[in-house]
């Protein structure tokens, strides 16, 4: 196995979570769509808005907590261990206040 097959083997295992991530998320928007679209034109109209902005923001917020991954690498590769723990604990009240928005934002959305 040649270097470039690894390299895409390594893509492909850090990938795949955030593929099927946005295959859910798209998922959602299709079958709420298939729902309302039995309805109405008018039902169908604001499902289609709200599955955009819920995207959106959604993706926005996940968006800040990808800076995570480096700082902890960067952190691992100095030696810097210990300070790994501080940086998680971090994020885990930086994902909280994130989830309150997000929450906050998409019940506005889908009122």
């Amino acid at each position: 196995m040649d270097r470039s097959t690894s390299s895409i083997s390594q893509l492909i295992h850090l990938a795949w979570p955030v593929l099927i991530a946005q295959l859910v998320m798209m998922a959602n928007a299709v079958i709420d769509t298939a729902m309302a679209g039995r309805l109405s034109a008018i039902a169908l109209s604001p499902i289609g808005i709200a599955a955009s902005i819920a995207a959106t923001v959604l993706m926005t917020l996940i968006s800040v907590l990808l800076a995570l991954p480096p700082i902890i690498a960067h952190l691992y590769g100095a030696g810097r261990g210990a300070d790994v723990g501080r940086e998680i604990h971090q994020s885990v009240w930086v994902s909280l206040v994130l989830a309150l928005v997000a929450i906050c934002l998409n019940g506005v959305s889908r009122r």
